[in-house]
């Protein structure tokens, strides 16, 4: 029984592997994906193997059959011509049966798809399926749009119409630590922990970000903390520093 077991973990994983690698942490507790990346990806050229080989036969019979009614016609209306008949089977036929069949087109893409991944697997970057990768990709992208536009409209709904950004020392807010905060109306997109924000006043380093209620509106703050040694920059912004404002006109 351990060992049907075991062989049905590997079939499963080498199933789960076909996924797009970003769901295969949820797997890897209990299956072995990573390490049966490459299985995984022999798997669809043996798909190709077994479903093309029987069907290029037959299409192959097919082809044949047909060039040689093509040939005997040809003889038939113009015996001068039999010389020129065309040949009844040739390497052009795997070529029309892989590019003009739907079989054909399967099996093409099943072959390089497989390819693709054992090449992927071999630099240690194993990968799923292509195709359901881009699928993924794209259906990712919509629901990661759309959750960012409820976001936005939440938070507009919470913090008013737009204003411009106010500066204030950090005592003035809780946050003894920073020597400035900006406190802005809207997320200010690239505004992120560690990155170095230059102004014509100084570099500052961004704290961490806090989302606060400020009064009855909605307000994100971003400490910042003044850089005073040389160093290299590897994520920054530009900005220009608003004047700093009382308390009570947040």
């Amino acid at each position: 029984m351990d060992t049907f077991a075991a062989i049905g973990r590997y079939a499963v994983a080498i199933l789960a592997g076909t996924l797009p690698r970003r769901h295969w942490v949820a797997f890897e507790d209990r299956l072995p994906v990573t390490a049966m990346a490459v299985p995984s990806a022999l798997l669809p050229m043996g798909l190709a193997l077994g479903i093309g080989l029987p069907a290029f036969l037959a299409y192959g019979r097919d082809l044949a059959a047909a060039n040689v009614d093509a040939a005997l016609d040809l003889a038939q209306r113009s015996p001068e011509m039999t010389g020129a008949a065309p040949v009844a089977f040739s390497v052009l036929a795997f070529f029309l049966f892989a590019l003009t069949t739907g079989r054909g087109l399967l099996c093409t893409y099943l072959t390089f798809a497989g390819l693709h991944r054992v090449l992927c697997a071999a630099v240690s970057e194993p990968r799923g399926d292509p195709l359901l990768t881009a699928a993924d990709r794209l259906a990712d992208g919509r629901l990661r749009r759309a959750r960012e536009a409820r976001a936005e409209a939440g938070w507009a709904a919470e913090a008013g119409p737009e204003v411009p950004d106010r500066l204030m020392p950090g005592t003035s807010v809780g946050m003894p630590e920073a020597d400035l905060v900006v406190v802005a109306s809207r997320p200010k997109p690239g505004w992120e922990r560690g990155v170095v924000v230059i102004t014509a006043q100084g570099w500052f380093r961004i704290g961490t970000p806090v989302d606060r209620r400020l009064g009855l509106r909605r307000r994100a703050l971003y400490p910042l903390a003044e850089v005073k040694d040389i160093e290299v920059l590897r994520r920054h912004v530009t900005y220009d520093l608003p004047p700093r404002m009382p308390w009570g006109q947040i």
